[in-house]
């Protein structure tokens, strides 16, 4: 991938991070970027192009990031949970956190790109069986799982709406991780 190109996904992925898919035209990604209109076009074909590459970047750093933060850690059950959910914690006390790209697109605009929202349908599905996978050898692993992405994802809204708050989130991970005691107990 060359350098312009690149600059070009970077500035987009910021812009429709925040303002979501819609309200980011292609000629804002272009000023901002510093990019010609014919290397815009050279390097991706549309602005939909452009919102599926840039989802598939996302897409691939996000499953990086979470993996490596969960490798890291504890690898006993409740430590792999504290470090899913601690992970998100982090995303979500971040300047850059506007909620997540992968459920504005299904709501920006489904119709529009069936591309980008394959991607971020198979980005909630890599997300489910990665839950699941740090669950196994535990009983009712596929319960708990289902809890644990579901929260998440409540979470991933709540805080886009009222903001993080610390005793919110500590609460949702005591409350999983209780279940998880229960369950196995």
């Amino acid at each position: 991938m060359s350098k312009s190109s690149e600059k070009i996904l970077e500035v987009a992925e910021g812009l429709f991070n925040e303002y979501g898919f819609t309200a980011v035209g292609v000629d804002l990604i272009r000023d901002k970027s510093g990019s010609s209109k014919t290397t815009m076009y050279t390097h991706f074909k549309s602005k939909q192009s452009l919102i599926t590459e840039v989802l598939r970047t996302r897409d691939n750093r996000f499953r990086t990031s979470l993996r490596e933060y969960v490798d890291r850690g504890d690898q006993s059950i409740n430590g792999k949970i504290t470090s899913l959910f601690q992970w998100h914690f982090n995303w979500f006390k971040s300047k850059d956190y506007h909620g997540c790209m992968f459920v504005k697109i299904a709501v920006d605009m489904p119709q529009d790109n069936p591309q980008a929202l394959s991607v971020a349908m198979q980005h909630k599905l890599w997300l489910e069986h990665f839950i699941t996978k740090l669950l196994l050898g535990t009983k009712e692993s596929r319960f708990l799982s289902d809890i644990i992405f579901n929260i998440l994802e409540g979470l991933i809204s709540r805080f886009v709406v009222f903001g993080y708050d610390e005793s919110i989130a500590q609460n949702a991970l005591y409350s999983v991780l209780k279940v998880h005691d229960f369950i196995n107990s």
